[in-house]
């Protein structure tokens, strides 16, 4: 079974509906939730890692055009610098001649515990691209754009990985799962990241990282001994319909899939991560 079929997946309507009838509201005071939203038009960027220092723009566009049917006239900026458009976006493309400073892809590596070789070939990158989608394009469309850049970016043999949201890819995963945009499916795998533990007192947990790229605060799952499977496929479900529903999950809701469930949200410091986030004790 592909990396890809690991997650369970459930077509992005299904999950609308089900949440849709399952939210209920209570009446709570105001909290300073979702300050992300203030921010709409954010620039967007990713960080390929390569094994050489090198770029070749003729090949990027030549597989933008054959993987998203996307045609780019790229104009350099400056030397190893790019800029074109697709549509109103503007996208940025420059070769930076070392790695990532500090080793910071090297020593966020081991977060990904799909990809058993991330250290390693994470280690191998000589050079990285610095991608930044900008513009006032609408977020969801501006994710999608940056989605597309960097999984052409991934059809390259100089490409060992793509670095975004403190997370390292490997190219083929991200590649193919990028393919739901095919489908007119979301690509969340491409967008958000769910990191899985199990807290000092035994709870199964998981948490998002990327629901910032999208003016939403981050989620955090307390899921007890629920299977980290299921898990997974119930934040990034409630993570798709947040995102492409725009919706503002509050505290004293409840949420859930089913008439009976109801899980209940609070908002404060995040327990796995550094900033305030949505919190969902699962049933």
């Amino acid at each position: 079974m592909s990396l890809f079929n690991f997650f369970k997946k459930k077509n992005n309507n299904e999950i609308k509906e089900d949440l849709k009838e399952n939210i209920k509201n209570e009446p709570v005071e105001e909290t300073s939730i979702n300050n992300n939203q203030e921010e709409k038009n954010k620039n967007l960027i990713g960080f390929p890692l390569l094994k050489e220092d090198k770029f070749d723009i003729e090949q990027f566009k030549s597989n933008l055009k054959k993987y998203w049917n996307i045609d780019a006239t790229a104009e350099p900026k400056e030397e190893n610098s790019y800029i074109f458009y697709i549509g109103d976006t503007m996208i940025s493309v420059g070769l930076m001649p070392a790695p990532i400073p500090n080793q910071e892809a090297e020593k966020n590596a081991p977060y990904n515990y799909m990809w058993k070789e991330s250290i390693e070939q994470v280690k191998k990158h000589k050079a990285h691209l610095l991608v930044i989608v900008l513009g006032n394009t609408p977020i969801i469309e501006k994710n999608i754009i940056l989605v597309k850049v960097l999984s052409t970016i991934c059809k390259s043999e100089n490409t060992l990985a793509i670095y975004l949201n403190s997370i390292t890819y490997e190219p083929n995963f991200y590649f193919e799962c990028a393919s739901l945009i095919n489908d007119d499916e979301f690509p969340i795998y491409n967008l958000v990241w769910f990191g899985l533990y199990k807290n000092d007192d035994g709870i199964n947990c998981a948490y998002t990282i990327g629901m910032d790229n999208f003016n939403k605060d981050e989620i955090e799952i307390l899921g007890g001994n629920i299977d980290f499977r299921k898990i997974q496929d119930f934040i990034m479900n409630v993570s798709v319909y947040v995102i492409t529903q725009d919706i503002t999950l509050k505290p004293g809701e409840t949420i859930g899939f089913t008439e009976n469930q109801k899980c209940k949200i609070s908002y404060g410091k995040g327990l796995a991560l550094p900033v305030n986030t949505l919190k969902i004790e699962m049933e």
